[in-house]
């Protein structure tokens, strides 16, 4: 007969489920052969959070109507093939390449590898043990060795009703890995004093247990869908940067580890991602800014190449830090190649300065600022400083030849050079940089800035280029103060996005929809997700209002308003982002809508929502973006000018909040209810917060006290 599998006719009842809080897979079916056996199995799988090198497996066989030899067939596949993504099916599908196999009499099976592009070493050694029930059992074992595919087989006599456990321990290594001599001795030596798997398990559920101390958001509502599809997105988040990854040298993928999608590379995304571990597991916030950091001399090559100075960060980001966004992509739904201009989204630059900034607020971390993050900062904001020129007309300085986050428009009708001319949010953006990368030099005078400025070769004449930018930006309007997108957007053509949407349905590709038929959306007056909105998704709308008004624009709250209901109904939200960031600018002014974008962004990797493609990997940025909502906007959780703000504005539907935050080292308990919020600070020894409450003097807190503040009612709230 042929192996069974979970996938193999014959099987029934099978069901997978995934135990968040302990990180564990689940999996049980039966399986009733042409003779009438009945088998049942169920399995017990994770990838040790204890233990980052193993993973373990026990599966426990039931024989339920008879009585024989049971046949297991275990292996170590390196002969993998990643074919997940129709997108890819021109490309490479096999990225490993055997260097070696065998096995260890004493464990068991073990492979060395190497990936076919990188060219990095990789060991995998895994450990078999069958346990009977009472007295032992006979159990055989026969070893085959086939080339990138060690084997075994086992031959097990059970007896009717009686289960047999079968454990599998797999260690990992990549040539990578620190302290060892070589991936494959690594691995077989790691599984071999690998501990027993129920230690195994009991040691990877305390780490999880203490991991969700730290991230856990408690949302009490009617109904438990809120809840369950936070926590989902809470798991995905830290499975991918728990503290694990302060050793690595490792990005924020943007599908996280669950699939092949985007091939592991790392985009602006990000940003979404470091909100969130800034104020719960800031050492993983750091370390994966790092990543960044090193890859600042090819951001600086980048730059040169095009005649600029400073850093100019690539668009899709791997290994290297150069520019992996290819040219060209292959769309399967029009059949052919298009161009791809996304490389001119320039303000993936502005997002590594916006992470490393909150970061800074968050933790108060100045030797990563002195050491890392001001270096990041300055030649980030060098780079745009660069971009920009002054038009002597106006007196103004303006970008020109970049793309938003829109994506949907990347250049203009009829135009064969791609590129926008002033995008507001590259421009707002620029100037929140500059603002804050000239603060970094005057916050570091007495901890060696000098030495950053002279190091870089920033003179004051540079300087204070920088400061009348932050004057002088140049930020397009139209219609009565309402932002524009870039210059010329309001002259585009009118699109009816719901009429199209009710002739379609799905209109989350409305790009490739228009491309099918001969037409582009840039003609049009519509956007793929939020980019003026992304600026209020960003700073609160005091600061932009504030930065506007330095640059000479009276930017008050009705054009706030007019603004936001100019561009939510030119929104397709063909990015996963996009309901996240519609649900923050509209939380205050119109909560109903708010949580309906809420609920949809919920649903975007358990609810198969439109346009999306789970099964390519789950969409970390925004997952993360979902807490982020919660935990910054509905809670009002904002770190900013060395003050932990606080403006809270729950939804009808959410009856308590309650998160654990630690900010510049003191742990901080936060429940917010529709009346009130309180802060309970854990006994620690840093010096007093100063908490900023929303229309309330500031206050100050230290370890072992609490602060209760009421909160506004809404008839007494005005636009945020």
């Amino acid at each position: 007969d042929r192996w069974v599998t979970p996938e193999r006719r014959g099987v029934r009842e099978s069901r997978r489920t995934v135990g968040l809080g302990a990180g564990v897979l689940y999996r049980r079916y039966r399986y009733v052969d042409r003779r009438g056996r009945a088998t049942t199995v169920v399995t017990r799988r994770f990838a040790s959070m204890a233990e980052p090198h193993a993973v373990a497996m026990q599966t426990t066989f039931v024989p339920e109507n008879w009585s024989g030899v049971l046949h297991v067939h275990t292996a170590i596949d390196g002969r993998v093939t990643n074919t997940q993504v129709e997108q890819y099916a021109p490309f490479a599908h096999r990225h490993l390449r055997p260097d070696g196999e065998g096995h260890d009499p004493a464990t068991g099976l073990w492979l060395r590898a190497r990936t076919t592009q990188s060219d990095v070493g990789i060991g995998v050694a895994t450990r078999t043990e069958v346990f009977t029930p009472g007295a032992p059992t006979d159990v055989r074992r026969r070893v085959t060795i086939a080339r990138g595919r060690p084997q075994e087989t086992y031959a097990i006599a059970v007896r009717e009703g009686q289960p047999v456990r079968v454990h599998k321990t797999a260690a990992y290594h990549t040539a990578r890995d620190r302290a060892i001599s070589e991936p494959a001795s690594a691995a077989r030596q790691a599984v071999a004093r690998a501990a027993p798997f129920t230690e195994l398990l009991a040691a990877h559920v305390d780490a999880w247990r203490r991991l969700w101390e730290r991230s856990h958001l408690e949302l009490h509502t009617d109904g438990p869908a809120p809840v369950l599809a936070l926590n989902l997105h809470t798991f995905h988040l830290v499975a991918a940067t728990s503290p694990n990854v302060v050793d690595l040298d490792a990005g924020v993928g943007a599908r996280g580890l669950h699939g092949e999608g985007y091939r592991g590379k790392i985009f602006w995304d990000e940003l979404f991602v470091h909100r969130v571990l800034a104020l719960h597991l800031p050492e993983a916030s750091r370390a994966l800014l790092l990543y960044r950091w090193r890859r600042l001399d090819a951001a600086r090559q980048a730059a040169a190449a095009i005649g600029r100075r400073g850093a100019m960060f690539p668009w899709e980001s791997g290994s290297d830090g150069r520019e992996e966004t290819p040219p060209e992509v292959f769309v399967p739904e029009l059949r052919r190649w298009v161009p791809n201009h996304s490389a001119y989204q320039r303000h993936v630059g502005l997002a590594i300065g916006y992470s490393v900034w909150q970061y800074y607020q968050a933790t108060g971390d100045v030797d990563f600022l002195r050491t890392y993050g001001a270096e990041l900062m300055l030649e980030i904001a060098r780079f745009f400083a660069d971009l920009a020129f002054e038009n002597p007309r106006t007196g103004r300085y303006e970008i020109t030849g970049v793309m938003g986050p829109d994506e949907f428009h990347d250049s203009y009708p009829g135009s064969d050079e791609p590129g926008l001319s002033n995008n507001a949010y590259t421009n707002v953006m620029t100037v929140w940089l500059l603002r804050h990368a000239l603060e970094v030099v005057d916050l570091l005078a007495h901890h060696y800035a000098a030495r950053v400025t002279d190091r870089l070769g920033i003179g004051e004449h540079e300087l204070a280029r920088w400061a009348r930018i932050t004057t002088r930006m140049y930020v397009p309007f139209h219609d009565d103060r309402v932002i524009s997108q870039f210059d010329g957007y309001d002259r585009l053509a009118p699109f009816d996005l719901e009429g199209y949407a009710a002739r379609h349905g799905d209109i989350s590709r409305l790009d490739v929809m228009l491309a099918a038929r001969g037409d582009s959306p840039d003609r049009y007056q519509i956007s793929k997700q939020a980019d003026v909105l992304m600026l209020l998704y960003l700073l609160s709308a005091e600061e932009l209002r504030e930065l506007l008004g330095d640059l000479g624009y009276d930017w008050r709250a009705p054009a706030l308003l007019r603004t936001v209901d100019y561009y939510v109904h030119r929104v397709s939200h063909g990015s996963t982002l996009s309901r996240v960031v519609h649900a923050w600018v509209q939380a205050r002014t119109d909560r109903v809508a708010s949580w309906e974008c809420f609920t949809q962004a919920l649903a975007v990797d358990i609810g198969h929502a439109p346009g999306t493609v789970t099964r390519e990997g789950v969409h970390l940025g925004a997952m993360a973006g979902t807490l982020d909502l919660v935990e910054r906007c509905y809670m009002g959780i904002e770190t900013r000018d060395d003050a932990l703000w606080l403006n809270p504005r729950l939804p009808e539907e959410v009856a308590t909040l309650h998160t654990l935050i630690t900010y510049r080292g003191q742990q901080l308990h936060v429940t917010a209810t529709q009346s009130d919020m309180t802060l309970v600070a854990a006994p620690c020894d840093v010096p007093p917060l100063t908490v900023r409450p929303a229309g309330q003097a500031p206050a100050s807190i230290c370890g072992g006290q609490t602060l209760t503040f009421p909160l506004k009612r809404p008839a007494e709230e005005t636009a945020r």
